[in-house]
């Protein structure tokens, strides 16, 4: 899977960012669930 992060902007409220995911096999949707589990597991990601 190939991924590209891009316009990464800094807000009063963390980071505003584009993600964009490329993965004929796996699928899109598979492929960002795939990327926000990992950034839970780093902890970039946190619960409201």
């Amino acid at each position: 899977m190939s991924v590209a992060v891009g316009r990464i902007q800094e807000t009063p409220h963390g980071l505003k960012y584009q993600v964009l995911s490329n993965n004929v096999v796996k699928g899109a949707a598979k492929g960002m669930v795939q990327v926000a589990e990992y950034l839970a597991s780093i902890g970039f990601l946190e619960a409201k």
